[in-house]
């Protein structure tokens, strides 16, 4: 019995074992397998960083690869080598890019390099990256970014400025023609360079200028204002200076109103000068002035004449003449011929010459003169200092007016409708294009015409009668006639419709060097060619003429220019859209390419 209870609890202790080591199995089993699980999800998650780290890397990469393209090009155009680049910019070591420049065209982009800044750039440039990303994961390798760059311009002002005549030479200009002030301004006749002859029939109060050269004015040449010269002046024959003279020289054989201011010799033979005298030296013969008078540097020498004021020399030479209110000389004094000397105050003299041809109290004790004249051994100088010679007048430096696109466009000619002309531009032509513009501003862009703008019809209206020979047109707005050649003869006439309009008229300059270029242009107006209610601008590289009876009110702007006898300029301003014609400066910031800015720029998908 004992026995048996011993088996039974031994047989259930075996089966208790058994069912033991079973359940140990399943939970060693599961234990291995979560491991397993484990193992891969942090193998999956090893794999996964290393495909995102260099995923990253390439996007990192491509994108400063593109941008560094964005530079590239953007400094190729400030360069100015868009075209000897074929408009693309690519690198051959990293960073790796290839950039690419394109510009406005129609509704779109096409690649291209911009003429100028006044339209905007598009720049595309593709990156890569020096480390691609690992398998499959190559979304970061290329990187494709857009950018969008500003023009950079601002509107063109329309400033009324400039002299009545400018001419960039004096060769040919025969100082012919009235000029008449309209606002009761001087009219300013400006002469650039060349040696001037004003013998013609010139009248009218104008200032006259020769920035650099001479001036003769001889015959009818009557100018009523004031005379600037960088050289020599000769006023002659029965020519006229209303006002003052400026120069490095002067000869007056007839009539100058003002003061003369010279540096170096003054002449006046059997001339007048009615106000002061400043020169380095004075001869008078036969000639007369009245103010003071400043000989600072050289013996004034006088054989004839008067001076009514005081006379401050550093010498003085005198055989004949008046010196009504006496004498400072602070140098030598020589008295010839005492019998024809008049002296009227109180003067004094450095010292006295009495060799040669020179009298002294001495030889001629009679002469009144002597008691009126002290030698003083220290004067040294003038009593009064010698007025300062005037600056020198602005000259405006030569304006290109057509060696920019723009001054074709809109963009030049804010508000105005551009009409293009064909290879004909006859009168029906020209009334379709003025009817084109209706009641607002215009410009005929002439420059394709065969023959450019010419008339020689009459003066009836276009718009009554059809006709090619009736030259008539009214303009209702400003209106820019740009053309190679500009003929108008007969009696056509333009005319404004209320008011005054702007007219310009206009021969274009191609060349960009400050200096007229005149490439076969022309630029003629006839006598009987009217423009009532017309303020006209003329402007041209070659010469400007104007033939005898022209009345025209407005003003030139030429290389140079032959105004005829009885051609009348009525002055005033009218000027050329981004240029002050004062100066000849532009009056619109002068932008270049680095003045362009970032409008936009984002990544793209896709590139053209």
């Amino acid at each position: 019995m004992f026995m048996t209870r011993i088996a039974r609890r031994w047989a259930m202790m075996s089966a208790r074992a058994k069912d033991e080591q079973g359940m140990a199995l399943a939970a060693v089993l599961t234990f291995m397998s979560a491991g397993v699980l484990l193992s891969a999800i942090v193998a999956s998650s090893v794999v996964y960083a290393l495909q995102f780290s260099t995923t990253t890397r390439a996007g990192v990469q491509s994108q400063a690869a593109a941008e560094a393209g964005i530079a590239a090009a953007r400094a190729g155009l400030i360069n100015g080598t868009c075209v000897a680049s074929g408009n693309e910019y690519t690198s051959a070591t990293a960073p790796i890019y290839e950039a690419t420049i394109w510009i406005p065209a129609g509704t779109g982009w096409a690649r291209g390099c911009p003429a100028d800044i006044s339209s905007q750039v598009r720049v595309i440039s593709t990156g890569w990256a020096e480390a691609p990303g690992a398998a499959h994961s190559d979304s970061g390798d290329v990187t494709h970014i857009e950018a969008i760059l500003s023009a950079a311009s601002s509107p063109t002002s329309l400033i009324p400025s400039g002299p009545a005549i400018y001419a960039y030479t004096g060769a040919g200009f025969g100082g012919s023609g009235t000029l008449v002030s309209v606002d009761g301004s001087i009219p300013d006749v400006l002469l650039q360079q060349g040696n001037v002859n004003c013998n013609g029939n010139m009248s009218g109060v104008a200032n006259f200028v020769v920035k650099t050269g001479n001036l003769s004015s001889t015959g009818s040449c009557t100018i009523g204002g004031n005379v600037w010269v960088s050289g020599n002046v000769e006023i002659q024959g029965g020519a006229v200076v209303g006002g003052n003279i400026t120069g490095s020289s002067a000869s007056i054989s007839s009539t100058v109103g003002g003061n003369v201011w010279v540096d170096g010799a003054l002449q006046v033979k059997g001339g007048s000068v009615g106000g002061t005298v400043r020169a380095g030296q004075v001869t008078i013969t036969n000639g007369s002035i009245t103010g003071q008078t400043w000989s600072s540097t050289g013996a004034a020498v006088m054989s004839g004449g008067s001076i009514e004021g005081y006379l401050n020399a550093a010498g003085l030479d005198v055989s004949n003449g008046t010196l009504s209110s006496g004498f400072g000389v602070w140098g030598a004094l020589c008295v010839k011929n005492p019998g024809a000397v008049n002296i009227g105050a109180a003067s004094i003299a450095k010292s006295l010459t009495t060799s040669g041809t020179c009298t002294s109290k001495s030889k001629d004790p009679w002469w009144s003169g002597w008691s009126k004249i002290q030698v003083k051994s220290t004067y040294t100088g003038p009593i009064t200092e010698a007025p300062q010679k005037p600056a020198s007048i602005t000259v405006p430096q030569w304006v290109d007016f057509g060696s920019k696109a723009a001054d074709y466009t809109a963009a030049t000619w804010s508000g105005f409708t551009v009409v293009k002309m064909g290879t004909v531009c006859g009168a029906a032509e020209f009334y379709a294009a003025l009817q084109t513009f209706g009641a607002n501003p215009g410009v005929v862009d002439a420059r394709t015409c065969t023959k450019g703008i010419s008339f020689n019809g009459g003066d009836i209206q276009y718009s009554t009668d059809p006709n090619a020979n009736h030259n008539g047109f009214t303009f209702q707005n400003d209106v820019a006639i740009i053309a190679n050649k500009i003929d108008i003869q007969g009696s056509t006439s333009f005319v404004g419709s209320t008011g005054y309009h702007n007219l310009w008229l206009i021969n274009p300059d191609t060349v960009a060097n400050n200096t007229p270029d005149c490439n076969g242009e022309s630029f003629s107006l006839g006598g009987n060619f009217t423009t009532p209610n017309l303020n006209v601008m003329m402007y041209s590289p070659c010469e400007i003429k104007l033939a005898s009876g022209l009345n025209i009110r407005g003003q030139i702007f030429a290389a140079a220019s032959d105004i005829a006898g009885n051609a009348t300029i009525s002055y005033i301003a009218t000027g050329l859209p981004g240029y002050d014609l004062g100066t000849g400066l532009p009056t619109t910031t002068n932008y270049t390419e680095a003045d362009r800015w970032v409008v936009s720029q984002r990544n793209i998908t896709e590139v053209p």
